[in-house]
């Protein structure tokens, strides 16, 4: 979900700090996944159901896992040999 040009300009907040002798203004630009969250404060996770999240993200994740440990093993014993 993009966010508009629009959105980010109220989402950006301008900090003042202060040195010695002057007074140092710098514009903090956040990035999209702040404002989403920003907007989104007040979400209840209870309505999740954690156990389908969590296999979700193993199917994603795991088949990567085992692919990026094959070709380190493969890569180990083909280095091996010669």
């Amino acid at each position: 979900m993009a966010v508009s040009v629009h959105e980010k300009a109220s989402v950006q907040s301008t900090v003042a700090s202060t040195t010695d002798d002057s007074s140092i203004h710098s514009q903090v630009v956040v990035d999209d996944a702040w404002a989403y969250l920003d907007n989104h404060r007040d979400a209840s996770h209870e309505d999740i159901d954690l156990v389908a999240l969590r296999r979700k993200i193993d199917k994603r994740i795991l088949p990567l896992l085992l692919i990026a440990y094959t070709l380190q093993f493969l890569d180990k014993v083909v280095y091996n040999v010669n």
